[in-house]
């Protein structure tokens, strides 16, 4: 979720400002409580892609309280729900940072018959984390089907600076949304518009004058009949896909003050170097940090590599995640703990003290969005990565995460593009959204008895994004045993775990994660019988078509290049033989690969299975072939291996 950049303005203001009316019990008052007779005739959802519920309006003004200096927000929304599946969204949760304020909620169901079922104020709860992001949550009473329900709620913002972004569509069909944008005299912001429908019209800047305020200025986007947008495999961000406008301040002016806040990029800049400036200043705690660190390499000195490992393993991190209210770098140094942002900061300073050209990088990770290239704006980052040059080569660094080496950041981090916060002109920078591919290789050796019963182990080594994963996870659990139900044999059913040996090479995150995990899988077969159909996928195998979908507007993104293979060697009862095994098969799609063999020889029988994906992005017109190629794959995968007594 994306954390608004909290902006301090410093005025000399002689004007005595009006306090805005107060809103009344209810906020949009010429729509609360009025249903039209029609929206009742309606017995199913008119849409095939929003069967269970559609919303009939969103409603939203955003204005500023130019005397609280806050950014006010007023929504007003109606569903109708029309099945069962359809009643969860009568589950609300109003997302809002810690220090702002959810007021004025107000929600109501309104049956068929035309009774209403209103919330009472006690149902309404709060949960998340107080320094963080609380949610305000309720559920609309009386719900059952066709009816109809609305809640409204005023979002009151500290953050006068930028504001969440606007999203006009959702998981629902969007029958009708409007959303206005009303100024006072003086603020100038911009808005940057994504996903546009194909209806769009820029709106017009309509002037009008109250009796508390002259000058106002209201924007305002109205629009009808948005498609839903749903979550689905192989996607990092579904907003990303939504028709959405963000808005940043630019600047403000009075007979008093001329401020600009972010106009150019390089106001931007500006501003974050303000936030990060005891980050760019040497000190005397940062000369003794550095001073601390040994080289791992007597003979060649203190290398980047060094301060690298000294930031990530030798510096707690704490839990903050975000980009702003940080600790000053000494307070870093002296309690030896900081966030991701803190620590990467950390490491810049520490290279540039050691005399390395090393600058801190603003970048949006995956899962968080795409960074929008029109229009300067502070929500489209939420991480900061190092950009070294040494010995004529360029690293990207993580040490705020603690399973990243010196080479590989998180596969989040490959966005492909970063603001260098440096002086001067303000300069993006492109790098890689795909490494060399991470491998997993599989050994699986299994005996399949006359009891019907199958042991065996799994010998599994992971290098790349598959190791970093690995050892994070493993790191959450005080239980060997609980992490392999977990998350390593989560996928096969009736396994029992026998024991799991793990060399998880702390000491370098270079080398590979080694398991090995020794297995029983009872009542695989039925005894005595004469003839058996044998699944042919172990650990790895595709077992469904995730891509479920029969079209898709939006492209399929992965998140790391990867090459996968498995060698199964099955030993069946010495009184069984094989007669029937799967053809050998090769299945290809866009950027990807699908091999299986199965060879028997005697009372052995080898299974060959390996996969490739060598590219991570493919755009929507790709996606009937890559539907294609899951549904042969998985096709190939429900092949099985037949077995009979010699005796039958």
């Amino acid at each position: 979720m994306r954390r608004c950049f909290p902006l301090c303005l410093i005025l000399f203001v002689s004007l005595i400002f009006t306090v805005l009316s107060c809103a009344p019990a209810s906020l949009f008052s010429d729509h609360w409580d009025k249903i039209e007779a029609p929206q009742f005739d309606r017995t199913t959802s008119p849409y095939e892609d929003s069967p269970d519920a559609v919303v009939v309006f969103d409603l939203e003004r955003m204005f500023i309280d130019s005397q609280e200096w806050d950014i006010v927000r007023e929504r007003h929304v109606r569903i109708q729900i029309f099945t069962e599946a359809g009643k969860e969204y009568a589950d609300v949760r109003i997302p809002y940072w810690h220090d702002h304020r959810v007021t004025e909620i107000k929600a109501q169901t309104i049956l068929p018959d035309g009774q209403r079922i209103k919330l009472e104020n006690e149902d309404i709860f709060e949960e998340g984390d107080q320094k963080k992001w609380l949610y305000k949550v309720f559920a609309l009473p009386g719900v059952e089907d066709k009816c109809i329900i609305e809640y409204q709620y005023k979002y009151r913002s500290t953050s006068i600076g930028t504001a969440q972004p606007k999203y006009f569509q959702s998981y629902l069909y969007t029958e009708y949304s409007k959303f206005s944008m009303t100024l006072p005299q003086g603020f100038e912001y911009k808005a940057t518009t994504r996903n546009l429908p194909l209806n769009y019209v820029t709106p017009e800047k309509i002037e009008f004058d109250t009796p508390e305020q002259k000058n106002m200025a209201r924007f305002t986007w109205e629009f009808q009949d948005l498609p839903p947008i749903k979550d689905e495999p192989f996607m990092y961000n579904r907003e990303d896909h939504l028709f959405s406008i963000n808005m940043q301040m630019v600047s403000y002016v009075d007979p008093y003050n001329h401020i600009t806040f972010i106009k150019e990029w390089e106001d931007l800049v500006k501003v974050i170097m303000e936030e990060y400036d005891s980050y760019f200043r040497g000190s005397g705690a940062l000369k003794d940090m550095l001073a601390e660190i040994i080289p791992q390499d007597s003979n060649h000195g203190l290398q980047p590599r060094d301060l690298f490992l000294f930031v990530r393993d030798d510096l707690t991190r704490s839990s903050n995640q975000g980009l702003w209210q940080l600790k000053q770098m000494n307070e870093v140094i002296k309690q030896r703990q900081g966030s991701r942002v803190e620590k990467n900061l950390l490491l810049t300073a520490l290279l540039r003290q050691a005399g390395f050209e090393a600058d801190p990088v603003l970048i949006a990770r995956r899962d968080y969005g795409e960074v929008s290239l029109v229009s300067p704006n502070l929500n489209n980052f939420n991480h900061v990565i190092v950009r070294l040059t040494a010995n004529g080569e360029l690293s990207l660094l993580d040490a705020g995460y603690p399973y990243s080496t010196f080479n590989l950041m998180p596969s989040a981090n490959y966005s492909g593009a970063g603001l260098v916060i440096a002086e001067g002109e303000a300069m993006f920078m492109s790098f890689p959204t795909k490494t060399p591919p991470s491998r997993s290789d599989v050994l699986t050796n299994c005996r399949l008895d006359e009891s019907g019963n199958l042991t065996g182990s799994f010998q599994i080594k992971s290098t790349g994004f598959y190791a970093s994963t690995f050892r994070a996870a493993h790191a959450e659990y005080a239980n060997d045993k609980k992490f392999a139900y977990d998350h390593i044999i989560d996928h096969i059913p009736g396994i029992i775990v026998d024991s799991l040996e793990l060399n998880l090479n702390l000491d370098d995150l270079r080398e590979p994660v080694l398991a090995t995990l020794h297995f029983q899988i009872p009542e695989y077969f039925i005894p005595g019988t004469a003839m058996m159909y044998l699944p042919t996928t172990f650990f790895n195998g595709f077992r469904t078509n995730k891509l479920v979908s029969e079209e898709r507007t939006h492209p399929i993104e992965y998140d790391a290049t990867l090459r996968i293979q498995e060698i199964v060697n099955l030993e069946i009862p010495e009184d069984y033989e094989v007669i029937e095994t799967p053809d050998p098969a090769s299945v290809t799609g866009p950027g990807l690969g699908f091999q299986k063999q199965v060879k028997p020889t005697g009372n052995m029988v080898q299974f060959i299975w390996k996969h490739q994906l060598v590219d991570i992005f493919q755009p929507a017109e790709k996606y009937k072939q890559l539907r294609h190629f899951y549904t042969e794959a998985a096709a190939v995968d429900q092949g099985v291996l037949v077995i009979k007594r010699k005796d039958s």
